[in-house]
């Protein structure tokens, strides 16, 4: 398909940009994206077993959820259609 310079120009609005990528997403997102039960794998963290690390003392509880100790994950897909966690 061969566009004209006016067809190029169009495309190239910023809110038809916009939009051409949302469509994508979703219809990319339909043939791949697949929702399913969480099933728990691996030994059960506790985070009162994790060692602890320094902090301010201004707060009266908290964990960090660090890759080399809790390492919680959720994959969801965020508002523009990419898979986060």
């Amino acid at each position: 398909m061969d566009f004209t310079e006016e067809d190029l120009k169009r495309l190239n609005n910023a809110k038809v940009r916009v939009r051409l990528i949302e469509v994508f997403v979703d219809r990319i997102n339909d043939l791949t994206a697949v929702s399913e039960d969480i099933k728990l794998v691996g030994e059960e963290l506790r985070a009162v077993n994790i060692k602890p690390f320094p902090w301010s003392r201004d707060a009266s509880a908290f964990i960090k959820n660090h890759q080399q100790t809790l390492n919680f994950r959720i994959s969801y897909i965020d508002t523009n259609g990419f898979v986060r966690n």
